[in-house]
């Protein structure tokens, strides 16, 4: 290999190295600046997708906003029970993908099935609510909430899940009526 071919090739290599680097900052950066666990960053998250009203014991635990889709979980004391509102450029993506999508590491292994689909309101528009049972590997039995709504910027999603012994029907059916 010539002398020539040699520097051009560690130049080359060079500039990979630095492109990867500047990669690597640049993601870190996003990650950092996609989620974030501030309570005041989180509310506003939430203000963008629709007003609601926290049942008592909730609060805002997370929120996202990556590429033009954003998040809230919202959780209970205890965090067994979890609200998800999501809301952006997720077309083609079902409330029951989703569902399972959310739900894959808060409830691990659950195995989920709709069970009825019932007629909710949620800012002012009507819309199909899927109610779900599941039974995860240990036995332990879950219930889920999953449907889609039109939320303040677009295309928008509600999913709720919890175990069964704390499992609120009231809680969360007060949840989804708040919504607006």
């Amino acid at each position: 290999m010539s002398r020539q071919t040699k520097i051009i090739l560690l130049i080359a290599v060079g500039i990979s190295l630095v492109s990867c680097c500047i990669a690597a900052i640049g993601m870190v950066f996003l990650f950092n600046q996609a989620i974030t666990w501030d309570p005041n960053r989180t509310a506003s998250i939430g203000k963008q997708i629709a007003d609601f009203d926290l049942p008592s014991d909730y609060t805002i635990k997370g929120g996202t906003n990556v590429l033009g889709i954003i998040g809230i979980r919202i959780t209970n004391k205890s965090g067994k029970n979890t609200i998800w509102l999501n809301q952006g450029k997720t077309k083609g993506t079902s409330p029951d993908a989703y569902l399972r999508s959310v739900t894959a590491v808060n409830y691990r292994g659950v195995e989920w099935k709709a069970v009825q689909t019932k007629s909710v309101t949620i800012r002012g528009e009507e819309t199909s609510l899927t109610i779900y049972t599941g039974t995860g590997p240990d036995g332990h039995r879950y219930h889920a909430w999953a449907c889609a709504f039109t939320g303040k910027g677009g295309p928008a999603k509600l999913i709720i899940a919890a175990p069964e012994e704390t499992w609120d029907e009231d809680a969360m059916q007060a949840f989804a009526d708040s919504i607006h």
